[in-house]
């Protein structure tokens, strides 16, 4: 089956193919019946990453498989094997389409300003993924917090009573005001210096 659908010259058919593939049931189906090739399930996850859950077991450490996978949904990349998900260009791959695949990532990556930085500009919650590190060093912080000026509410403590660095951030985001200690709330010198 494989080979013809992949040797079809009507791509419209194949994507009718594909679409009635991707049904839960029909998916489920045929992987029951072990009709699709390895083609084919590479060919499903570029259109849908999700259909990856459905054949984890059986292809959790094909390297192609996973990287069409989290290429369309970054976030699949929890059910990859242990040595995959520590494959460079896999996670930047999964990071790149999801940045909470941040959460699934070897501490190495987590660790890594760049892809930090990839994950924090789709979602500032992405950051409480990051390092201790990242989360607690001033120099990175006041360069990453122009990205996502929120970020700063995931940071650790210390970083968050920071009043130059939530003075930056609160400039960018006014909205970071709502987060702020208490403490700071109610320092009248902060308060005329954010607003």
């Amino acid at each position: 089956m494989g080979n013809k659908i992949l040797n079809n010259e009507n791509e419209r058919a194949y994507r009718d193919k594909i679409y009635t593939l991707s049904s839960i049931d029909n998916l489920n189906f045929f992987l029951k019946s072990n009709t699709l090739s390895r083609e084919d399930l590479i060919n499903l996850t570029k259109y849908n990453g999700r259909i990856f859950y459905h054949f984890r077991e059986r292809f959790h450490n094909d390297f192609e498989m996973v990287l069409t996978a989290v290429e369309n949904e970054g976030w699949v990349i929890k059910y990859a094997d242990d040595e995959i998900r520590d494959d460079e260009k896999i996670v930047m791959a999964a990071i790149k389409s999801d940045g909470s695949a941040l959460r699934y990532v070897n501490s190495r990556f987590q660790d890594n300003i760049e892809l930090v930085q990839q994950a924090i500009i789709q979602d500032a919650e992405n950051f409480k993924f990051a390092s201790e590190r990242i989360k607690c060093d001033k120099k990175i912080l006041s360069n990453l917090v122009k990205f996502n000026p929120k970020i700063i509410n995931y940071a650790c403590p210390k970083i968050r009573q920071d009043r130059l660095l939530l003075l930056h951030a609160i400039e960018l985001e006014p909205s970071i005001m709502q987060n702020i200690s208490p403490i700071l709330k109610n320092d009248r010198n902060f308060i005329l210096d954010a607003v």
